[in-house]
């Protein structure tokens, strides 16, 4: 009797074990994940919903799209290296409805493709990354650091000079000038399930016809939605 006690209980033992490997197999596999640094910051295309609040020549308020997505591959980087993700924020149509606080705002030019802009193809080939973008798992963070030097670069400039692509308008109507935005800085934190997200925005544009600057400093936040590139606007 002890005997088959004693079998049985190493049999119940090694079944009990062999659950825990397939719970943590499944773990792995993403359907119950035991961290959630893991999953804070998006791996693939993720689109939010955000609400900005800022200045620029007066306050706005406005609704925008973000998005989040794997760092684009064979980037033409000129030196300031690889982006952890890559970011786009758009907000209107700066160029075709000049309304205070409109912007588009992308770290790669490829991937003004993944929203609404109707930017042309010559800008997104170029894969133009003009950013420096780094993240930390840890703090749930996004961080942006843009790269003036490709306004300066001959063929870059050629190519961000000629074309609509980072830019916000600071003012509303007819008379409103659009600003190239050439430097400053943004970050975006997410919540621990990655569903929500809020960041600063604090960056600076040239005007096209170069008579002068201004300032894009802007609070966001808002929550993971159910967009596409054509919804993204």
């Amino acid at each position: 009797m002890n005997n088959f006690f004693k079998i049985s209980f190493v049999r119940l033992f090694f079944a009990l074990l062999l659950i825990g490997q397939f719970s943590c197999s499944s773990e792995d596999d993403g359907f119950s994940i035991s961290s959630n640094e893991d999953t804070a910051i998006p791996n693939e295309l993720t689109y939010y919903q955000i609400t900005i609040q800022g200045t620029t020549w007066g306050s706005f308020q406005r609704e925008a799209c973000l998005f989040v997505g794997p760092g684009v591959r064979n980037a033409s980087s000129f030196g300031n290296g690889p982006n952890a993700r890559e970011v786009g924020i758009v907000s209107g149509s700066p160029a075709a409805r000049q309304e205070r606080g409109a912007m588009w705002l992308f770290t790669n030019s490829k991937t003004c493709g993944q929203a609404a802009t109707g930017c042309n193809s010559t800008i997104r080939n170029a894969a133009l990354d003009i950013a420096y973008v780094t993240v930390s798992e840890r703090n749930r963070r996004i961080s942006i650091r843009l790269d003036g030097q490709l306004y300066n670069n001959t063929a870059a400039g050629a190519i961000l000079n000629t074309n609509f692509f980072n830019h916000f308008t600071a003012n509303s109507g007819l008379t409103a000038s659009i600003y190239r935005i050439v430097t400053g800085e943004m970050e975006l934190t997410f919540s621990e399930d990655g569903r929500s997200v809020s960041g600063t925005i604090d960056m600076r544009g040239n005007n096209f016809a170069g008579s002068g600057t201004a300032p894009y400093v802007a609070r966001f936040s808002g929550r993971r939605a159910s967009l596409s590139a054509a919804s993204c606007r």
